[in-house]
């Protein structure tokens, strides 16, 4: 028995019930109005071939939505998933710097359905979290739709970004991504459904004397992950201790079993407690990961 998934959508290239199309990167670019309706950046498949020569990208600077966004395009079953492709990268850029931005449904950064990726995805998030509403079971996922267990439609890494992000991220984290990226920004992700276990890569930019993540709720276990500290230039605390990474309601374990740790370019070794390079000292203060410099 084939699943077919029944859809209204908006999308960036051909909607096909036969025939082929070939676009080059494809990019949709939304800065506000009300979608009743799933987007996405690429072309949909019902029968016919959709490819897109490159990388998709779907950008929204505005608006509310009131079911799911994609960044890559779409097919309706496993058979059209076939012939349905981004050769590149996909992913969604979402930017509440200047207008609100409302979200009731959830955000791939892969395909709607059974659409395949050849290279990674992407997601990030911009600008102040008070102007970011999700829906109660609104989460962010960085494969496609149909992702199921072993089953991928992404060939690369996942990676969640934020980026010049302040404040809260209400979203649950599913278990879809590789990598999260934190550049300039304080973070605090304060849904109690997020799953971080999937995730191996962690790299941050330690800039300002507030914690760059904070994990509000759930658990996770960094062990076996890795973890790259880089210092924005100029960066220095009054106290002399920047927060990297505290859990209010969250269990940071595994922190002193990150596979490797490497802070402001050099490799740092675990030793009395700390992971220590000959210019910092990373080390946890009750639920609180800190950096300390010499």
């Amino acid at each position: 028995m084939r699943n077919f998934i029944k859809i209204s959508y908006c999308g960036n290239g051909s909607q096909l019930r036969g025939g082929a199309s070939l676009q080059k990167d494809s990019t949709l670019t939304i800065n506000g109005g009300t979608f009743n309706y799933f987007v996405y950046a690429g072309a949909f498949s019902a029968g016919g071939t959709a490819v897109v020569a490159g990388d998709s990208t779907l950008v929204i600077n505005g608006g509310t939505f009131t079911t799911h966004v994609f960044g890559g395009c779409g097919a309706s079953n496993s058979e059209n998933g076939k012939k349905t492709l981004v050769s590149g990268n996909s992913g969604v850029v979402v930017d509440s710097s200047n207008n609100t931005i409302s979200f009731d449904g959830n955000i791939y950064a892969g395909s709607i359905g059974y659409g395949n990726i050849s290279g990674g995805t992407s997601m990030t998030f911009k600008g102040l979290g008070s102007n970011l509403t999700f829906a109660t079971d609104s989460y962010v996922m960085g494969g496609s739709q149909m992702f199921m267990g072993t089953v991928e439609y992404v060939g690369g890494n996942k990676v969640l970004s934020f980026t010049d992000f302040t404040g809260e991220f209400g979203a649950s984290i599913k278990n879809g991504f590789t990598h999260v990226v934190i550049n300039d920004s304080n973070v605090s992700l304060t849904s109690d459904k997020n799953v971080l276990n999937g995730i191996s890569s962690w790299s941050i930019e330690v800039a300002s004397s507030e914690a760059e993540l904070t994990l509000g709720n759930g658990r996770n276990s960094f062990a076996g992950d890795t973890l790259t500290l880089t210092i924005e230039d100029g960066a220095s605390p009054s106290s002399g201790v920047w927060d990297v990474i505290t859990g209010t309601n969250a269990t940071l374990t595994g922190w002193d079993n990150f596979s490797s740790v490497s802070i402001g370019g050099k490799a740092a070794a675990f030793a009395d407690g700390a992971w220590c390079t000959d210019t910092y000292r990373l080390y946890r203060a009750e639920n609180t990961i800190k950096l300390a410099s010499y």
